[in-house]
């Protein structure tokens, strides 16, 4: 009899769970219907509003003549409803992207305060006709936010919109920035009509619109807090809004704070897309104080600090476009270089490099600062972002250990070379790779074989249109890489026997190679 029961009971629990994937099919097929519908209806309506719209305009402008007074203002109240039909069909899309969660990010580094002013802007003159002032609460140093500067604009509009719409004359806003331990906080604060307990768990639902009747004017679309909520969510943020009737709202979002590998890598990926719409190259130049931690031990963290902001802005004045973007951590520094290939990238490093150099021989700090540069070009160097940084960082690997870690430049270098293992690993075989960079004492080659500190190996370098020159090399170092690059690791070499001319014809072929 129980088996019959429990029978009888997994024989309903699977029929439910048939009815629930059903009921869950029917709903993405309705969803999807949905999106498709809001697409298509509100693409199709926009050029026929935009017509409209410019129509109503040249009108008003008197452009095919005179217009009475009465017929100015009918046009005006149906310019303001055409233009609050454009903003709801602009919602719409918003809110179904949102949903559909194919809203993209395309994020940037902004001061907070300089962006909220600016955003702002707009809305003074018209909160100066209602008799409202407009304040602004920012701190005294840059506070620096990672986000999407339009997607920030959008929720800042949307909240500034709603205070100026529910605040009387002689009310006040108040725009506030924070900085706290997780990132930064953005106030927007009023003395408006307030939201009553019961309206607040609703607020930010869409077609919510709490307090619509109050005063005349535009009214929203109720999507607008619905929209800043998704969008501050997708940064990784949250928003909340306090209130009390009669006495005004604060709304509040964070926006979290970026580490720099993560800003690192949005930017070089924002590089790569916009050298693939514009069919042009893109290039990144990292440099870094190899001895960072031992120079805050001797000279302490402020001067330090004041070290890397120097180079940093020394970076920023040799650079010749605004467009080029500079981004910096402890010890790091990191430009993006735009429409640049791998002959500019080299210039611009070598202009950094004596700039930097002047400026430590000016400071008596030649002795105590060790620097490295690296590079790297899309496409030929790297297929993504994280191939493309640990590309640039390969330049950072000393074929040198130690106090001999600088002893001979670094280079960058592509060069075709095959190796013969030597030793206990010899039954392995010839081996084909590239070498990622070159210096006077040895060489960084790709592998695809996890090779032995010590070990030595039989190296035939091969240059264009020249014979190959043979050289025996021990590893130094070995570090795993992304297989992104076609092979799993990496390898500092030194020379242990070649003959100078051998390395004078690769030096000077580096030199002279065309990216």
């Amino acid at each position: 009899m129980a088996k019959e029961k429990l029978a009888q009971l997994e024989k309903k629990l699977k029929n439910k769970e048939k009815e629930v994937e059903k009921i869950q099919g029917d709903y993405n097929k309705l969803t999807k219907i949905k999106d498709e519908l809001i697409s298509i209806v509100s693409h199709e309506l926009r050029t026929p509003l935009s017509i409209i719209k410019e129509g109503i305009n040249l009108t008003l402008d008197e452009v095919a003549g005179g217009i009475t007074p009465k017929q100015k203002q009918f046009l005006s109240i149906s310019k303001q409803n055409v233009e609050r039909l454009s903003n709801l069909i602009n919602d719409l899309l918003d809110m179904s992207k949102l949903e559909a969660k194919k809203t993209v990010l395309h994020k940037a580094l902004i001061d907070a305060g300089a962006f909220i002013k600016h955003t702002a802007f707009p809305f003074q003159s018209v909160a100066k006709d209602k008799g409202i002032s407009v304040e602004f609460k920012l701190p005294g140093k840059e506070i620096s936010m990672f986000v999407d500067p339009d997607k920030l604009a959008q929720i800042l509009n949307n909240l500034i919109g709603n205070a100026m719409k529910f605040t009387k004359a002689g009310g006040r806003i108040t725009v506030e920035v924070r900085e706290n331990a997780d990132g930064a906080q953005v106030n927007v604060i009023d003395t408006g009509i307030g939201i009553s307990k019961n309206n607040i768990n609703k607020l930010f639902g869409k077609f919510v619109q709490v307090g619509r009747s109050y005063g005349p004017g535009e009214k929203g679309t109720g999507l607008g807090l619905a929209i800043s909520k998704a969008l501050v969510e997708l940064h990784g943020g949250k928003i909340w809004v306090e209130s009390r009737v009669g006495k005004g709202s604060v709304f509040s979002f964070t926006i979290p704070k970026a580490g720099f590998e993560e800003v690192f890598r949005e930017y070089v990926k924002n590089g790569i897309r916009d050298s693939q719409d514009r069919e042009s190259p893109f290039s990144i130049l990292v440099s870094r104080v190899d001895n960072f931690e031992e120079f805050k031990k001797k000279y302490g963290m402020v001067k330090s600090y004041r070290l890397l902001e120097e180079i940093v802005q020394i970076i920023k004045k040799t650079l010749r476009r605004v467009t080029d973007v500079t981004i910096k951590d402890s010890g790091e520094c990191a430009v993006m270089l735009g429409g640049t290939n791998k002959d500019g990238v080299v210039s611009v490093e070598q202009r950094i490099r004596e700039a930097i150099a002047k400026y430590l021989v000016s400071e008596r700090l030649q002795r105590d600062v060790g620097l490295s540069f690296g590079n790297s070009t899309y496409p030929e160097d790297a297929k993504d972002n994280i191939e493309m940084i640990a590309t640039a960082r390969a330049f950072f690997e000393g074929l040198y250990i130690g106090k001999d870690r600088r002893k001979h430049e670094r280079k960058y270098s592509k060069l075709n070379i095959e190796f013969l293992p030597t030793g206990a690993n010899a039954d392995k075989g010839k081996q084909r790779t590239q070498s990622i960079n070159i210096s006077r004492g040895g060489i960084c080659i790709f592998s695809n074989s996890k090779m032995p500190v010590g070990h030595i190996l039989k190296l035939a370098i091969k240059l264009p249109d020249r014979p190959v020159l043979n050289a025996t090399a021990e590893v130094m170092w070995v570090k795993k890489i992304s297989k992104l690059s076609g092979f799993g690791y990496k390898a500092g070499l030194r020379y242990k026997d070649i003959e100078n001319a051998a390395v004078e014809s690769v030096l000077n072929f580096s030199a002279g190679a065309k990216a």
